[in-house]
């Protein structure tokens, strides 16, 4: 089997993008094709490699989004090469306002690197980034229980791996990481001598109402109360994986269906946001069926799948992470697949999923 670690940090070398002032910045492949250092894929990056990246570098690209930030105090969706910043997915002509998820991310980029630190550099380095992360998570809209609400004209791009999907109304995966942020906020503004009251009971309303908004009767979570308002593979099991508190027979529910929907929603070890055959409802722009976000199965979501679903079935989560790791050894490491389809090989998120899911499974990529 592929040697996961040496892989990831074979990719990791070859992503970064050294700046004018030489600030290594992490692009999301090895080839540079979308030209801009991203937000969330960083995050990712560091949350699940973060020990194979050196402390300057998290911190210098903490820095650069924040420097980056928008009049108002947006995040960066993006920022080029040349130091233009982007706040929603795709170029000027989107027809979408800014991305949902970038103040979220920048939260868990945080929590991850000083999470690490010993404690009185962690609430140093918190201090000098608490305004603008507070800044950017208040930006949000929710409803009166903290729920995140997208019912703009045009609405925003939601999270940035469905960021070409006009999920509107009440959004469920958006929610989710705005909850992780909070929590985020409540861990470091306790620290830190703050008060927390207003984020905490905004974490209760979420835990209050979420199964009741979301929840389907096929005992899995749709992404959205308005448009696309459809069962999404990747929230539900992101939901279990990240220890949200559903009720035991949601988890139970959420395992189950992906066991028994398992060939339709995996490929290689890789898995589909929706269904196989479904689309989504409705898009910001022509995403082909069966491509990208539109049907296509990424690694980005095996870490999630795989612990939404193990404690059920060990043994199934075992096949999945070796027909990952043998997709990635024998034919590459790409964005997203679906049998012929691959878009973008050496993408940075794929294999940092699997190199995070390995050190918590560590039995699962023994070499056999």
């Amino acid at each position: 089997m592929l040697d996961i670690k040496k892989k990831t940090e074979e990719i990791l070398r070859g992503c970064i993008e050294t700046t004018e002032d030489g600030i290594n910045l992490y692009t999301p492949d090895c080839k540079n094709k979308y030209g801009a250092f991203w937000t969330r894929d960083f995050s990712y990056m560091v949350e699940n490699a973060g020990d194979l990246i050196p402390d300057e570098d998290k911190e210098n690209a903490i820095d650069f989004f924040i420097d980056h930030a928008r009049e108002d105090g947006w995040i960066p969706d993006r920022v080029k090469a040349d130091g233009t910043a982007l706040y929603t997915a795709g170029d000027e002509h989107f027809p979408a306002l800014s991305n949902l998820d970038t103040g979220c991310f920048l939260a868990l980029l945080i929590d991850s690197y000083i999470s690490d630190r010993d404690i009185d550099t962690a609430k140093e380095k918190y201090e000098k980034w608490r305004g603008a992360l507070i800044k950017s998570i208040e930006l949000l809209d929710t409803d009166e229980n903290g729920i995140i609400v997208n019912l703009t004209t045009p609405p925003h791009s939601p999270y940035g791996f469905t960021d070409t999907i006009a999920k509107t109304g009440k959004l469920c995966y958006e929610t989710l990481l705005y909850w992780r942020a909070l929590k985020v906020l409540v861990k470091w503004e306790k620290l830190t001598g703050h008060e927390t009251e207003r984020y905490e009971s905004r974490i209760k309303g979420i835990e209050d109402t979420f199964e009741d908004i979301f929840l389907n009767d096929e005992g899995m979570l749709d992404a959205a109360t308005l448009d696309c308002r459809q069962l999404d593979v990747w929230a539900s099991a992101y939901a279990v994986s990240v220890g949200f508190p559903l009720t035991e027979k949601t988890r139970k529910s959420i395992a189950s269906w992906l066991i028994d929907n398992y060939e339709d929603i995996v490929e290689s070890g890789q898995i589909r946001q929706l269904r196989k055959g479904e689309s989504w409802e409705k898009t910001f722009i022509l995403v082909k069926p069966g491509t990208y976000q539109n049907g296509a199965c990424w690694a980005t979501a095996t870490g999630w799948f795989v612990d939404a679903m193990i404690d059920s079935d060990r043994k199934l989560a075992s096949r999945t992470v070796k027909e990952a790791m043998d997709y990635f050894e024998n034919v590459g490491i790409f964005e997203c697949i679906n049998g012929e389809y691959r878009k973008l090989d050496t993408f940075v998120a794929s294999i940092v999923t699997l190199y995070g899911l390995s050190k918590r499974y560590p039995d699962l990529f023994e070499r056999r």
